[in-house]
């Protein structure tokens, strides 16, 4: 498990190096990288819950760290989803002034 976890480390770091620099621009690159993010989350927690379960039999370790990448995850996917939202009902960029016309 280990070799797996590191090796999905690797990947999605990678990944997510690449993606960085222009996901503040592109709204489908944010969620790409949103998307590689939570691959390196879910990954880091099936690590640290193997470890509490096999070191410590805390049986709900694993519940409780896919709940924590869950809740993580919903931080940064609610902007997505309003600046997803103020796209489809077409509202006037945040860069224009609509009130000097």
């Amino acid at each position: 498990m280990p070799i797996v976890v590191g090796l999905s480390l690797v990947i999605n770091g990678f990944n997510a190096w690449l993606l960085q620099d222009d996901s503040h621009h592109n709204l489908n690159l944010r969620g790409a990288f949103l998307h590689v993010v939570a691959d390196a989350a879910s990954s880091v927690g099936v690590m640290l819950a193997a470890l509490a379960i096999y070191y410590l039999n805390w049986l709900w370790a694993d519940a409780s760290a896919s709940l924590l990448v869950a809740c993580l995850l919903s931080l940064g996917a609610v902007p997505l989803v309003q600046d997803s939202l103020e796209i489809l009902m077409e509202y006037a960029p945040r860069c224009i002034d609509v009130a000097r016309g």
